[in-house]
């Protein structure tokens, strides 16, 4: 049976547990400003946290391979770090689409380069950068597609996270 507790308590933390993540799941429950996606989720389906604009902190999976279409879209406040596991090796179009007031996209436990799907898994406004690994840097730069977001990609020792004042 697929288990959904909803927890409005310590900052309206949603937990999920079930193999899967699909939009409508995650539309259904997200009230809050967090979310805790278990370890055992290998998929978060398209679309699934796409509007969910009171989001500010969430986690993906170390077993998510690929990030789908719009699956983080329109997230206005996430202001957290995402980070992107080693796990993922692919990012499809619209993947991050309109998350303006994002730090960073952290892949500095990356090993490899994961596949950009197109141009626009980033489309975006705002001062956000990809944190990269510094020894990959410069292959990531010329990456198909990644090059498109060149002036954004930092190395992980250059990187300087924003402090709240």
């Amino acid at each position: 049976e697929i288990r959904r507790i909803v927890n409005d308590i310590a900052g309206k933390l949603v937990n999920i547990v079930e193999p899967t993540v699909t939009e409508k799941r995650i539309k259904a429950l997200i009230q809050g400003t967090k979310i805790y996606i278990p370890e055992s989720v290998t998929d978060i389906g398209v679309g699934a946290f796409n509007y969910c604009t009171g989001l500010t902190r969430f986690n993906i999976p170390s077993g998510v391979t690929v990030l789908n279409s719009d699956t983080f879209g329109r997230l206005n406040s996430m202001t957290a770090p995402i980070i992107i596991p080693p796990s993922v090796n692919t990012i499809n179009a619209y993947c991050f689409n309109s998350t303006t007031k994002t730090i960073c996209f952290d892949f500095r436990q990356h090993t490899s380069i994961p596949t950009l799907k197109s141009t626009n898994a980033f489309n975006n406004s705002g001062n956000w950068k990809i944190v990269v690994p510094d020894a990959l840097y410069n292959d990531w730069i010329g990456a198909t597609n990644w090059a498109t977001y060149k002036s954004r990609i930092v190395k992980a020792s250059e990187f300087v996270e924003p402090t709240n004042e």
